[in-house]
């Protein structure tokens, strides 16, 4: 995203990790600001994610296909400007759009995918993973923080398990 960024006439600002996270690519990833990754196929649940949520959000995947829920993953790096193509090819494919984000569900990825939504004849139904508004008075490491606000794998591949069943109830 820093090459990305650089090319930029104007400013931009970069959320940068510090906690070890996973490598996601075999190789340096060619990245275009507001053009999403999809990082897993799938054709069951979607889960648009960003940022150190990647990792997690493909580890939910794994838990989730082995109950045999197909989740599609997708990275949408750039909050602004939003992809709002791929969005819109999501929205064709699923009736649900699950978001995922370490950051407040308001003013982030699944806030900005909202409005998006609203402004649609027939929105998806989109299903917001992140943290309450409101301030934490809980302090821990990143595992045990993740897990308390659902945030880890195991709760996210519940949850993109609970709406696969929803689906199928439809």
């Amino acid at each position: 995203m820093l090459r990305a960024a650089l090319e930029l006439d104007g400013p931009s600002y970069i959320r940068m990790a510090k906690k070890g996270e996973p490598t996601l690519h075999s190789e340096v990833p060619k990245l275009d600001i507001g053009r999403s990754v999809t990082m897993r196929p799938g054709n069951t649940v979607c889960i648009v994610t960003t940022g150190v949520m990647v990792a997690v959000a493909l580890e939910a995947a794994d838990i989730a296909a082995r109950q045999n829920i197909d989740v599609r993953v997708v990275n949408m790096h750039t909050i602004k400007p939003l992809d709002t193509a791929m969005l819109e090819q999501l929205h064709r494919e699923f009736k649900t759009i699950l978001t995922l984000e370490e950051h407040s569900k308001i003013g982030g990825l699944g806030g900005a995918i909202a409005e998006w939504a609203c402004q649609l004849q027939n929105s998806p139904r989109i299903c917001r993973l992140g943290t309450e508004d409101r301030f934490f008075d809980v302090a821990g490491n990143q595992e045990y923080l993740r897990k308390l606000h659902k945030l880890d794998a195991r709760s996210v591949a519940d949850t993109a398990i609970s709406l696969a069943a929803d689906e199928e109830r439809d």
